[in-house]
């Protein structure tokens, strides 16, 4: 990948992952718990931020791949596999979170079958 290429793709994805943090805390301010939409910023943030971080050791070539003091990417690279794993960006987390609250939440019937099914039996 071509290097400008590469450093346009990383801050786009940089200044979407920062709009998307100041779409969720404006949500948040306004006292809304958005549950969907925070879980899929979660994985989109994630994501993002492992393509930023890939590019960037596209960018910085054979100094990021040098361990070292001088390596400002490397424990970065190192650390991505944790990010994705303990935030919850992982396939099945992502789906349980995004389809099952997507369809409690957004379906019309859904928070009616949900409270009769928890009413006690007459």
């Amino acid at each position: 990948m071509c290097t400008t290429l590469a450093l346009a793709l990383a801050g786009s994805d940089g200044l979407i992952t920062i709009a998307g943090g100041d779409l969720m805390n404006a949500i948040i301010d306004n006292h809304e718990a958005p549950m969907v939409i925070s879980s899929i910023m979660k994985q989109n943030c994630t994501e993002r931020g492992r393509r930023i971080v890939e590019r960037g050791m596209d960018i910085a070539a054979g100094s990021a791949i040098c361990r070292g003091d001088r390596n400002y990417l490397g424990n970065a690279y190192m650390s991505l596999p944790i990010a994705i794993t303990v935030e919850g960006a992982n396939i099945m987390t992502r789906s349980f979170q995004i389809i099952g609250q997507g369809l409690t939440r957004c379906h019309p019937d859904f928070q009616d079958l949900l409270a009769s099914l928890m009413m006690p039996k007459s």
